[in-house]
């Protein structure tokens, strides 16, 4: 269980460091856990990449940060935490909320951060849909709007991930309807740590912020080995109490409810990490859903 979340609640701050008087997590929209990764390895380095972000942005580097995972069709990383609370990865101990889509992951010497569970969809145009904050589980494959529906229904936030290639010609055309579309209301856009920091930004980001539909940055790492290292070093700055009994209620209502941009942090990939990472994913072999946690 939580114990003394209070104590945890951190106020935000400007620039200055002046107190605005309202709790604060870092959010990462995006998060694989991937076989050839070392869970421990992968909290510490999310755990540094939250507090240097905190400090760029005038925080402290006490607050919490949130990793929103998004797990492939047959992935059950998080159902398999979750039944083991207590178990230890390295200096992080797993730790049960009052919500049964979130776990806290805790450590003596750092800040917490907050798993919440959540689905990555693949439709029939080949496109992807996130599910986040639930632990329904989806059928790839089908049209993407009736995808959308199905998130909805389960309470989870429906975001239309960035990806290279994805967004361009006729598939491009199918985002850019949706956005358009009354299902727009309950739809986020995703940007993406593997989008390229010198190009330009897609037309769809210009859609999505013309109607109001928040971007939601995350880190979205390869499943290579280096790559470790990722998660937490991009995504949002959201006014939100993740320490509370139900941090992923809270986050989820807090978008909802705002619909407005959140001040994103971090940095997305340079050429040389790009070329190598796309030339790597080409022949990347998929294999079937694995965990780092067994």
């Amino acid at each position: 269980m939580i114990h003394d979340p209070e104590s945890r609640k951190q106020p935000v701050k400007n620039a200055s460091g002046a107190c605005l008087g309202s709790p604060v997590a870092m959010v990462d929209g995006h998060v694989h856990i991937h076989e050839v990764f070392d869970f421990a390895e992968m909290l510490d380095h999310a755990s540094g990449n939250r507090s240097d972000a905190a400090r760029r942005h005038g925080l402290s580097p006490d607050i919490p940060g949130v990793l929103m995972l998004t797990e492939s069709q047959g992935a059950e990383g998080f159902r398999r935490l979750a039944e083991r609370p207590g178990q230890r990865f390295g200096r992080w101990s797993v730790q049960q909320t009052h919500e049964p889509i979130s776990l806290r992951l805790e450590n003596d010497n750092a800040a917490p951060l907050i798993l919440i569970a959540g689905r990555q969809i693949v439709t029939a145009e080949q496109l992807e849909v996130l599910a986040l904050g639930t632990l329904a589980t989806f059928t790839d494959g089908r049209p993407i709007g009736a995808v959308i529906d199905k998130v909805n229904d389960a309470g989870a936030l429906a975001v239309l991930p960035w990806g290279f290639g994805k967004w361009m010609g006729a598939r491009g055309r199918i985002v850019r309807d949706l956005l358009n579309s009354p299902r727009a209301q309950r739809l986020f856009v995703g940007d993406n740590g593997g989008r390229l920091h010198l190009a330009p930004e897609p037309s769809v980001f210009r859609v999505a912020r013309e109607h109001g539909i928040p971007i939601l940055p995350g880190t979205d790492p390869f499943p290579f080995a280096e790559q470790v290292r990722r998660p937490l070093s991009f995504g949002f700055v959201l006014a939100v109490d993740a320490t509370g009994e139900a941090p992923a209620a809270s986050i989820k209502h807090t978008l909802q409810a705002r619909r407005a941009q959140p001040d994103p942090f971090g940095h997305r990939t340079g050429m040389v990490s790009f070329i190598r990472s796309q030339v790597a994913i080409q022949w990347h072999k998929r294999r079937p859903p694995s965990w780092p946690v067994q």
